[in-house]
């Protein structure tokens, strides 16, 4: 056999380059690591010790029953201080946590100013219980009790079946007074509508929902089965009786087509 030359001897015993590049390659990415690392901390020193930064201009937009120090109290923001390092999400979360808030976004504009825009619930009808008074609005959520000076908007939804206690920002989801806001948004939508005030509509269940008018002597009865429908035969009796309820006591819209007046 033949013997083997002396570089294939000084080939065997070099150490394989790779590695040696492999490790300079990772020192160089560590040494730019810690550089950006402390390029990083100094930014963000000098971000959060800047005044230039810090929260001077609050506007908020879409009030109209709360007030922008109570806004701005609960958003937090002159605590947080700083624009370019403030959560518009927490900020939106602790405004919509308001009865009267139905929806908010925050904008941050650099670099020393917020925008809040609010989109505020409506007052929509009053709700009596245990001789109190409380608005709703068209989703049930209670805003607030009624002051002993105040008139409350009408019609009052009483007798609410379920109902022992409320507060403000609870949404309400009993079935009768789901009932009750239906029946006055159809009846609001007939013509009779505009000859008749309601002052009442009582709400015992999803079954039992009167409607008491300022102009009628007598309740109107609605539940068991469609409202929609018992709107529209409502509307026809209304008009074929020319505006006169033949009824001493009651006229009961919840038997189909044959309407019932006693």
């Amino acid at each position: 056999m033949g013997q083997k030359s002396g570089y294939a001897h000084r080939k065997q015993g070099r150490k394989p380059p790779r590695l040696k590049r492999q490790v300079v390659i990772f020192l160089e990415l560590l040494a730019c690591f810690g550089v950006v690392v402390v390029v990083g901390y100094a930014i963000y020193r000098y971000t959060v010790q800047s005044d230039r930064f810090l929260v001077r201009n609050i506007q908020i937009e879409g009030l109209r029953e709360l007030d922008e120090d109570t806004i701005i109290e609960v958003s937090g923001l002159f605590d947080t201080g700083n624009v370019l390092y403030l959560n518009p999400f927490a900020v939106r979360d602790a405004v919509e946590a308001l009865p009267y808030v139905r929806d908010c976004k925050v904008r941050q504009v650099f670099p020393d100013s917020v925008v809040i825009e609010i989109v505020e619930r409506v007052p929509y009808l009053t709700v009596q219980l245990n001789s109190r008074s409380y608005i709703i609005d068209d989703e049930r959520v209670v805003l607030r009790e009624y002051r002993s000076d105040e008139e409350p908007l009408t019609p009052y939804i009483t007798s609410v079946g379920g109902l022992e206690f409320v507060e403000p920002g609870d949404a309400l989801n009993q079935e009768g007074l789901v009932g009750a806001l239906r029946v006055w948004e159809l009846f609001g939508g007939l013509p009779m509508s505009e000859e008749l005030t309601v002052s009442e509509i009582t709400a015992r269940s999803r079954d039992e929902i009167f409607m008491y008018c300022d102009e009628l002597m007598v309740e109107i009865r609605w539940g068991q089965g469609s409202l929609e429908d018992q709107a529209k035969r409502l509307s026809i009796f209304w008009d074929h009786q020319q505006g006169a309820i033949p009824c001493n006591e009651y006229l009961d819209l919840r038997f189909g087509e044959d309407l019932i007046c006693k």
